[in-house]
C-alpha cells in the first residue's frame, strides 16, 4: 500500500511539475466531450422517402400517413416510374423507396398475405439498420390493426398475442446524448490516462 501511494504522490509532482500536462487533463476531455456527444450519434432524424403507388388504395394511403405521422419519415417525391425513384435513391436525394404492388388493400382486406418492398440506402449502415427497425415496426403496427379489422368484420375470434410495453425509468424520453455521454467520458478518461503516463514514462528517461 505505500508502494501505491508513493507512486501516486509521485505522479502528482510530476504532473504539476508540467504546466503543459494541465490543459490535457482539464481542458482537453470536456472540449473532447462536448464535440462528440453532438457527433457521434446514431438518433434517426427525417428521412425523405419516394413512394411507388401502385394500389393507390385507402390502405396504402393509411401506411403512408402512419409513417409521416411519426416524425421520423417525409414523403419527397411520389411516381409510378420504379427506375426514376431508383436514380433519386443512387444520387443521395432520398434514403427510402417505398413500393406497394397492386392488390395491396385486396389481399389485406380479404386476409391474404401480400409483399410490401423497401429499398434503403445502405452506405451508411447504421443508419440503414435504424431505418429498417424504423418501418418495420411502424407496418408490424399497421398490419395488427388491419388483423383486427379484419377479425370483427367476418366475426372472427381475435387472434390471441403476448403484447410487450416498455416502461424507460431512466431517460424517459430515449435522448441519445444521455446514453452517449458516460461511455464516451468513460473512453476519453482511459485515453487521457494512457496518454500521461506514456508522458511521464518518456519525461523520466
Amino acid at each position: 500500500m505505500k508502494t501505491v501511494l508513493f507512486l501516486l504522490r509521485k505522479e502528482f509532482l510530476q504532473i504539476f511539475r508540467n504546466k503543459g500536462m494541465l490543459p490535457i487533463i482539464f481542458v482537453l476531455p470536456v472540449i473532447q466531450l462536448m464535440v462528440l456527444s453532438f457527433a457521434a450519434t446514431y438518433e434517426l432524424k427525417e428521412v425523405d422517402f419516394a413512394l411507388v403507388d401502385y394500389d393507390k388504395s385507402i390502405y396504402s394511403q393509411e401506411l403512408i400517413q402512419k409513417l409521416q405521422s411519426t416524425g421520423y419519415f417525409a414523403m419527397r417525391e411520389y411516381s409510378d416510374d420504379a427506375d426514376a425513384m431508383l436514380e433519386l435513391l443512387e444520387k443521395g436525394d432520398v434514403k427510402l423507396i417505398i413500393r406497394i404492388p397492386e392488390g395491396f388493400q385486396e389481399a389485406l382486406t380479404s386476409g391474404k398475405s401480400t409483399d410490401l418492398q423497401l429499398i434503403i440506402d445502405a452506405v451508411d449502415g447504421s443508419t440503414a439498420g435504424l431505418i429498417q427497425s424504423y418501418t418495420n415496426s411502424i407496418i408490424n403496427d399497421f398490419n395488427q390493426e388491419k388483423l383486427g379489422l379484419i377479425a370483427s368484420k367476418y366475426s372472427m375470434a381475435p387472434v390471441s398475442m403476448v403484447n410487450l410495453k416498455t416502461v424507460n425509468w431512466y431517460n424517459p424520453d430515449l435522448d441519445y446524448i444521455t446514453y452517449m455521454v458516460p461511455g464516451i467520458l468513460v473512453v476519453l478518461v482511459s485515453m487521457i490516462g494512457l496518454f500521461l503516463s506514456g508522458m511521464n514514462i518518456v519525461r523520466e528517461r
